[in-house]
C-alpha cells in the first residue's frame, strides 16, 4: 500500500524518522519508507489503484527529520521555522493524551518520556539550537539519506 501511495501521489520529497531512533516503531517507519521508495521506482513491480495500473515513480529525495541531538552525524539541511514555530507547539499540545498535562499528575496516570514536564521545553530548546546554527530563532534539521546534488551553485542562494 505504501508503494501504491507513493506512485499515486508522486511526492518529490519524502520525510521520515531517522534510521536510529528512541522508539522502535519510528525505526520501522524509516525502513518501510526507504524500501517503499526504492520499490516504487521498479518497473517490474506492478501495482494498481482504482483498477488502473500505476506508473513506476521514485521520490527525488528522502530526508530524515532530526528529533534528537545524538545522531551519528550532523544535519544536512536546516529550515527556518521561526514564523511557524508557535503553530507547531500548538499542534503538539493538541495531542493532550501524549504530552504533559498538569492535571494528569493528580489523576495517577504513569509518566512517560513524552509526558514529562521538560519534554516540551526540550522541543523548543532543540529548535533554538538548530536555529542558532543558521542565525534564526527556530529551525528544523534534516539529514539526507543519500548525497544531495545541485544543478548549479546558484541553487544555494
Amino acid at each position: 500500500k505504501v508503494v501504491s501511495a507513493i506512485r499515486a501521489h508522486r511526492p518529490r520529497l519524502l520525510l521520515t524518522p531517522p534510521p536510529i531512533e528512541r522508539h522502535p516503531d519510528h525505526e520501522a517507519v524509516y525502513k518501510l519508507a526507504r524500501a517503499a521508495c526504492f520499490i516504487a521506482g521498479l518497473h517490474k513491480i506492478i501495482t494498481e489503484r482504482d483498477g488502473v495500473q500505476q506508473t513506476p515513480y521514485r521520490p527525488n529525495k528522502m530526508l530524515c527529520f532530526m528529533q534528537q541531538y545524538d545522531l551519528p552525524r550532523s544535519p544536512d539541511v536546516y529550515v527556518d521555522v521561526s514564523d511557524t514555530f508557535a503553530d507547531k507547539m500548538k499542534a503538539i499540545r493538541a495531542f493532550k493524551s501524549q504530552f504533559h498535562q498538569p492535571d494528569a499528575e493528580a489523576s495517577g496516570d504513569p509518566q512517560t518520556f513524552l509526558s514529562r514536564p521538560e519534554f516540551l521545553e526540550e522541543v523548543e530548546a532543540r529548535a533554538i539550537y538548530f536555529g542558532s546554527r543558521i542565525g534564526v530563532r527556530y529551525a528544523e534539521a534534516f539529514m539526507g539519506v543519500e548525497p544531495m546534488g545541485l544543478a548549479s551553485l546558484a541553487d544555494v542562494i
